[in-house]
């Protein structure tokens, strides 16, 4: 899918930092736009945009479909006027969008946040969210079934993309910042 041609239209390479909000996506945006190399561009929404208007969930999703998700993100993207080598984008609820990510953008690298259940959970039903789209937050039951909608859909993507993924454990990194932040950039490259 990604054409030499398309892949110089999106100039600097995607790092996407994803999970559950509250389980770290800020801590790990900061400390790896701390590299010169690396342009955090926080919460895009861009995305979202891309998937609404390019992907129909009830078809298959083919080549053409990909690139026009492609496409429209690098639209986006080209905007901001990137001038490092890398980017982050750190929404994360991308996580909904792993697949497309890496099928789409194979040059990207992910990074998926994760925290102890209890305190992602906690954290997020304690917090009001002035965004749309996570009424999910105020309902323990649904909060508790979308926790366990994410982690299975994670699940699968790792099973999926093997060896695509970080998976940084945000408990081990603030216990071992030294050890862990050298597997997430050795991951990085």
């Amino acid at each position: 899918i990604a054409t030499s041609s398309t892949i110089l239209l999106l100039g600097a390479k995607p790092i996407f930092v994803l999970g559950m909000m509250r389980s770290g996506t800020t801590m790990t945006e900061q400390v790896i736009s701390g590299h010169d190399k690396v342009s955090p561009r926080g919460e895009l929404e861009f995305l979202n945009r891309a998937v609404r208007g390019n992907i129909n969930p009830n078809q298959n999703l083919d080549a053409e479909g990909l690139l026009k998700f492609r496409k429209s993100y690098i639209n986006d993207i080209s905007k901001l006027a990137i001038e490092t080598e890398y980017f982050t984008d750190k929404m994360p609820n991308n996580f909904r969008w792993v697949g497309y990510i890496i099928e789409a953008f194979p040059e990207a690298k992910i990074v998926h946040t994760m925290r102890d259940a209890r305190a992602v959970c906690w954290s997020i039903y304690k917090n009001f969210f002035a965004a749309s789209g996570n009424g999910f937050a105020y309902n323990l039951n649904q909060l508790v079934e979308f926790y366990n909608l994410y982690t299975d859909h994670m699940k699968l993507m790792n099973i999926t993309y093997p060896d695509r993924i970080f998976n940084l454990d945000y408990e081990k990194f603030v216990q071992s910042p030294d050890v862990e932040g050298k597997k997430l950039f050795k991951y990085l490259d």
